[in-house]
């Protein structure tokens, strides 16, 4: 018996086995990955590209989940807003995806343009118990926002059918640069409920060289370094100093910190003991 007559058996009996306990965890896992791995994604992966290249809102939502289309039933007018937002001439698009799984797949395809540098986020769903799932369930940009590589995920232009738990945290928001009692004027999102047991927002941050033109980031806190992080809503001004407890402290020490915030929409307010410090902060949530 060869391979292939193998595989088919296997293949077979494991269908079986699903049939019979479509509740077990092992062999949902294990038929989902079958079926999945028999999956076009050669061929998926060089429509989405192109229907990023050619910003083709068409073909995207085309390709969207039933879910997806029920949370944005005008989903193609949704996409060709998100393509609009990308200013200045394309460039290049370059494909950074990796596909940890042959069930589904987080594409992300950098866009450089004369005018900015963009991230495009795709997810795609092959297989699923859910038949409404399959296909795509989120689209997202990122967008780079200054010259020091500082990145924000445009809070207009998010399109998901909701948290998808199959992904990591996102990094929303990297401040590089800051300096000083500092209002971020950009807003990222939180999405995610969860009990107080959890968290749904993770905060870290680094110092950065001083006394440099272009401040690099990724410089280990010096042990006397403290950043007061405040998470403040959209709308509210940042607190007078001393009258609230920051939401996160950093030190040397403790330089990545996990907390737990209603959802809603925030921007960073921070308060370094050094005020000649430059430093960066990194936002992540699960969108």
């Amino acid at each position: 018996m060869n391979f292939t007559r193998i595989l088919a058996v296997f293949a077979t009996i494991i269908t079986m086995l699903f049939n019979l306990f479509p509740n077990s965890e092992i062999i949902s896992d294990i038929y989902y990955n079958l079926q999945a791995s028999k999956f076009d994604w050669i061929t998926l992966t060089d429509t989405i590209e192109e229907a990023v290249e050619e910003k083709n809102a068409e073909i995207l939502a085309s390709m969207a989940s039933a879910n997806l289309v029920e949370k944005h039933p005008d989903i193609k007018n949704d996409i060709q807003k998100l393509f609009d937002s990308i200013e200045g001439e394309t460039l290049s698009v370059e494909n950074h995806s990796e596909q940890d799984t042959p069930v589904y797949c987080d594409f992300s395809f950098k866009v450089i343009t004369t005018t900015d540098d963009y991230f495009i986020d795709l997810f795609y769903m092959a297989v699923d118990s859910d038949d409404s799932a399959v296909g795509l369930r989120r689209i997202g940009i990122f967008v780079f926002t200054d010259e020091y590589s500082s990145l924000w995920a445009d809070t207009e232009n998010y399109i998901t059918e909701g948290v998808i738990e199959e992904t990591e945290r996102f990094v929303t928001r990297r401040w590089n640069c800051g300096k000083g009692n500092s209002a971020d004027e950009y807003v990222f999102m939180v999405v995610e409920d969860c009990s107080l047991l959890e968290t749904n927002v993770r905060i870290s941050a680094s110092r950065n060289n001083w006394g440099n033109d272009v401040p690099s980031s990724g410089v280990a806190f010096e042990e006397d370094d403290r950043l007061d992080v405040y998470l403040v809503p959209e709308g509210e001004e940042p607190p007078a100093y001393g009258t609230k407890k920051p939401d996160i402290v950093i030190t040397a020490g403790e330089r990545i910190h996990d907390c737990n915030v209603k959802p809603g929409r925030y921007y960073l307010y921070v308060e370094p003991n050094d005020m000649d410090m430059y430093y960066s902060i990194s936002v992540g949530t699960k969108l």
